[in-house]
């Protein structure tokens, strides 16, 4: 099919239309397979409009990640304590969570594993598209 199939997930393991998201992700399956993203990117004047808006925004990307990501992580930090009381989330597995919970104990772990992450993804973006 090239029609976008994901579909909403309530609660882990859960099925939406005889759609197993959580065990599709598990098992490493994508949530979508649509064709017609592929064909986008077969296009010149596209990937030369996506590069020219990633040049336009990818300084105040790099910015958001490594300036703002941590100031908005320090104002709520005074709050985990309490978030967590109610909900505890730090250290244990979630369904849909990324990789390596086991070993994020603390809210700045987790701040930090976002952190790198977005500037892993930012760095890849930047070599594919500027690549083009």
């Amino acid at each position: 099919s090239d029609h976008i199939i994901e579909r909403p997930v309530f609660g882990a393991g859960k099925k939406y239309n005889d759609y197993d998201f959580a065990q599709k992700r598990l098992a490493g399956e994508p949530y979508f397979r649509a064709k017609w993203i592929n064909r986008l990117f077969e296009c010149s004047s596209f990937k030369y409009l996506v590069k020219e808006r990633w040049i336009s925004k990818h300084k105040s990307l790099y910015n958001a990640i490594n300036v703002v990501l941590p100031l908005y992580a320090e104002q709520i930090e005074m709050h985990i304590p309490a978030n967590e009381k109610f909900c505890s989330r730090l250290g244990k597995e979630s369904w849909n969570g990324p990789y390596g919970w086991e070993t994020r104990l603390t809210y700045q772990s987790e701040v930090d594993f976002l952190k790198d992450w977005c500037n892993r993804r930012y760095v890849w973006m930047d070599k594919e598209i500027c690549s083009w």
